[in-house]
């Protein structure tokens, strides 16, 4: 590595928070905030180290650059949603991102409206395949091809390699884990034949809150 010498590839007046190269190298996408907020950069200049619990949320959105003209374009754009983790199809077609919930108050944990999102680069057009009461990430996601479809794994693909005896416990009102997801595992192991229980816990949302059922 000796002689070679690191050169910037992209100026963005709002600084690039997430990158990733497209599987032929030829763009690097990145994700980038709309604005800074001005009271957070007087905050940094007068080297205020106080974290705000409830910051004001500046959308973060994709942006690709490309590496031999050296010119960026935004891909997304908007208010209804902030780009999160992010990831490149193996063909380098499709982007898979959460778009997160811009509502500073809301519980992260628990963030309804953040969803995962699929954007064709080909036709600049992006698509909300999900609709779940409960947030979706894509941070451990992959996405995989087959034709000129892309769909994200679900583990239920690898349930026919599953033999550990599973017991499985949810709370009848848990909207971050629902119930139906833990009944559509139960199914599934029971039809492999592997031994299962399941436990509902009534009153209980996320947790186990009463000592004795």
């Amino acid at each position: 590595m000796e002689g070679i010498k690191a050169i910037p590839l992209a100026k963005h007046p709002t600084g690039v928070r997430a990158f990733a190269w497209s599987p032929d190298s030829s763009s690097l996408y990145f994700t980038s905030p709309d604005q800074v907020d001005d009271n957070e950069r007087r905050r940094i200049d007068a080297h205020f180290d106080v974290r705000i619990v409830t910051p004001v949320l500046v959308p973060l959105h994709l942006w690709e650059l490309t590496v031999d003209s050296i010119e960026s374009r935004r891909l997304t754009s908007g208010d209804d949603f902030s780009v999160g983790a992010f990831k490149i199809s193996e063909n380098g077609e499709w982007i898979g991102f959460t778009g997160n919930s811009l509502d500073r108050y809301a519980d992260p944990l628990d963030r309804r409206d953040s969803e995962a999102y699929l954007y064709h680069l080909p036709t600049a057009k992006a698509r909300r395949p999900t609709c779940t009461p409960i947030a979706s990430s894509t941070s451990r996601a992959r996405l995989t091809t087959i034709g000129n479809t892309t769909s994200p794994c679900s583990p239920l693909k690898y349930i026919k390699n599953a033999k550990t005896p599973t017991l499985i416990h949810v709370g009848q009102d848990d909207s971050r884990v629902p119930r139906p997801q833990s009944e559509e595992l139960h199914m599934a192991l029971k039809k492999l034949g592997v031994p299962t229980e399941f436990v509902v816990y009534p009153r209980t949302a996320y947790g186990i809150t009463e000592p004795r059922y």
